[in-house]
This record gives structure tokens, sequence and C-alpha cells, in this order.
């Protein structure tokens, strides 16, 4: 996804990478969380069913915390990560533009949330 990402926008694809594997990170966490839970939902096993818009906010609050609040920065390259999957999806036609354009809604909140402190 770094080297599509790297060849088809050219964003650069360290940049792509850490993030990727940072979003990996938040996934896998929230997976082992919710086996501790032990909830009766089924699992999710594809990267592509986190890119739904519910669950989004908690998952990057959980994954960026720091001591006072949000790391920023961090939860910034966990938003371009998750902007990185939804075009290389989007590209590919993994998902439908309805559910591409709600997870742009969302993150665009959380951007904004982000970057304004809202």
């Amino acid at each position: 996804m770094a080297r599509d990402a790297w060849c088809c926008e050219s964003f650069p694809p360290g940049c792509a990478y850490l993030g990727l594997s940072r979003l990996f990170e938040s996934v896998y966490s929230a997976r082992a969380e919710a086996r501790e839970k032990r909830k009766q939902k089924p699992q999710r096993d594809n990267l592509l069913d986190y890119l739904n818009p519910g669950g989004m906010e908690a998952r990057i609050a959980r994954n960026c915390d720091d001591l006072l609040g949000v790391n920023q920065p961090r939860a910034q390259i966990l938003l371009d990560a998750q902007e990185v999957l939804l075009r290389f999806a989007g590209r590919n036609q993994l998902v439908a533009d309805a559910d591409a354009a709600a997870t742009r809604a969302e993150m665009a909140r959380l951007r904004g949330v982000i970057e304004g402190g809202r």
C-alpha cells in the first residue's frame, strides 16, 4: 500500500509505512481488547472493516493517548494512514462510494477535533 500511495499520489512511502504500521498496531490492540472482554460479537478479520466510521474515534483516542490528552502528531499519522488505506481501497474498488464518503466525513471531523482542539 505504501508503494501504491507513492506511485499514485506521491505520498512519501516512509510516512505511509509508519502510519500503516501504527494502524496495524491499533487494530491488533483493539482485537486483543475485545478478546479480553469476551464479547459474543464476531471479530473483524479484514483490515477494510476498520475503515467503518463506527469506533474510529475510540481507537484513535486509545492508541494516541498521552500524559494529558491525545498525542496530536501520532493521531495525525494514524489519520493519514486511514486516508492512505481508504484511497487504496477506493482505487481498487474494495469499498462502496457511500461507505467511503461516510468514512471521509468522520475522518474530516476527527482531523478538525485534533487540529482545533474542539
